[in-house]
């Protein structure tokens, strides 16, 4: 059997074990592996031999004494060349300076390259999150508002239309829809983020804010409702249009009511939202905005001063404390009430004219002096006790406000207080108390007949007297009385917030 020739490698190890057993260097173990080599192994154990031998011949040699000469010119050699090395060192030292510094830059650039690049990783993190989730971030608050593709099918086929006339939403919503299906359909976000304004950027920052806020499961159900919107088989800008007007209605509801109609089952909320938005449409034009009713309770106050009338008697009546047993209001001051309607929008003087009684008209104009009153927070918490205890409030109405949490009982209460609709097919109370002379409103017939059926002034037929102002409904409507004659599908009021 050949053995292959050593590589120098094995051969300076060889001989460094070969002299570390021969001086006793070596550890027990590896002594024992040494021992059972040279038992085993010829060509080690001669190698060990002859490397013993030549030590045993050196030992032998005759010593040699140095002197004092020796010591010295070893001396002058070491030092002579350590005052080379030190005169080789400072010739070279500006160098190594230089090195040092430029390695000290270097470093300190590499260091700082590397920060930036860490801060601007940490940094485009969040933006490309953004990036990546921009199309429902841009939907979130839409998003929220319904589960299923389907709704928003069923929603645009039942009352798109509806949706769209009570937000005033024309060219501007199809556009906006647009532009959002086309933003979820191309890569180039960043063009669309640059071409917003600051006030767009601050929406979708706290737009972004919510998503984030949102729990993982709920971030990817609304990414899951996105890729069906904008995949569906239906036109996804026609569908997106409709979310925009369906998100611009909710937002005018209050929000107990937005938030009692995401907890309806889908074919019930359907069936809510049509019968709320044709309440929305009889009462459009009674619906004053903010500055309309403060123009409007400056007229009212204005005409109450050139008449002389008492404040607290008119507030009285106007207000929450009035009842049948006060004295009537002076036929001037009647007069000065409905001389302020000079004050309301046209569109409104017109369906005001055309309420069938008196009672009608003081009623809605009671409605718009609370709801002005509210604007300055002049509602107090005990008119609202005695609205709560009067009977304006049926037993069941009153029965489902005391089922509320106490922060949306009084916020409920003060919503049914300024919106609250006189029910004007019910029978009809003795409003005597409120106009001196009877409350007819043409009197009797010219020509001197008998009134015919329908012709009579105002006040309770026969038999019909309760002694009491008719019983109000509270409709849906945000402001102004509703329909006259019965309205859409009975139900209770929605819970107040």
């Amino acid at each position: 059997m050949t053995t292959s020739p050593d590589t120098p490698d094995d051969a300076q190890r060889r001989l460094e074990e070969i002299v570390a057993y021969l001086d006793g260097e070596l550890p027990p173990a590896d002594n024992a592996t040494v021992e059972q080599r040279l038992a085993r192994d010829e060509s080690f154990r001669q190698e060990m031999q002859r490397i013993e031998r030549t030590w045993n011949a050196l030992d032998e040699l005759p010593k040699t004494t140095l002197d004092d000469r020796f010591s010295r010119t070893t001396m002058e050699m070491v030092v002579s060349e350590a005052a080379a090395e030190v005169e080789a060192k400072t010739m070279a030292l500006p160098v190594v300076r230089r090195k040092r510094r430029w390695s000290t830059a270097l470093a300190a650039t590499a260091a700082a390259l590397l920060g930036f690049l860490v801060v601007r990783i940490a940094r485009d993190a969040p933006n490309r999150a953004l990036l990546a989730d921009l199309p429902v971030v841009a939907n979130v608050d839409r998003y929220q508002q319904f589960q299923t593709v389907d709704f928003l099918r069923q929603l645009q086929r039942q009352s798109g239309a509806e949706l769209r006339a009570a937000t005033l939403s024309g060219e501007e919503v199809d556009k906006e829809a647009a532009d959002l299906v086309a933003l979820a359909r191309t890569d180039d976000r960043r063009s669309w983020l640059t071409g917003l304004d600051d006030q767009q950027r601050l929406e979708l920052s706290a737009q972004y804010d919510r998503f984030r806020a949102l729990s993982p499961e709920q971030q990817q159900r609304m990414r899951d409702l996105h890729k069906e919107v904008i995949s569906a088989e239906d036109d996804p800008t026609e569908l997106m249009a409709t979310l925009i007007a369906y998100r611009r209605w909710l937002s005018q509801l209050p929000a107990s009511e937005q938030f009692e109609l995401r907890g309806m089952p889908v074919d019930e909320r359907l069936q809510e939202i049509k019968r709320s938005l044709a309440w929305q449409a009889v009462n459009h034009d009674f619906t004053l905005s903010d500055k309309e009713l403060r123009d409007f309770e400056r007229a009212f106050r204005d005409a109450m001063k050139q008449v002389g009338a008492s404040r607290p008697r008119v507030e009285q009546f106007f207000g929450r404390r009035s009842r049948p047993g006060n004295a009537p209001l002076p036929a001037d001051v009647i007069g000065a009430v409905m001389q302020s309607k000079a004050a309301l929008p046209e569109r409104t003087q017109e369906a005001f004219e055309n309420l069938a009684t008196p009672a009608e008209k003081i009623a809605q104009m009671r409605i718009w002096i609370r709801q002005a009153r509210a604007l300055q927070n002049d509602v107090s918490r005990q008119e609202l006790e005695e609205y709560f205890a009067s009977d304006e409030l049926d037993e069941q109405l009153r029965a489902e406000l005391l089922t509320l949490p106490a922060e949306q009982f009084e916020s409920r209460l003060r919503q049914l207080y300024l919106q609250g609709q006189p029910r004007w097919d019910g029978p009809r109370g003795d409003w005597s108390w409120v106009f001196p002379d009877g409350g007819r409103r043409d009197g009797p017939p010219r020509d001197g007949r008998p009134p015919r059926e329908g012709e009579r002034g105002f006040g309770p037929p026969p038999g019909e007297f309760d002694g009491r102002p008719p019983e109000p409904d509270f409709g849906r409507g945000r402001r102004g009385p509703g329909p006259r004659g019965p309205r859409p599908e009975s139900g209770p009021p929605p819970n107040g917030d």
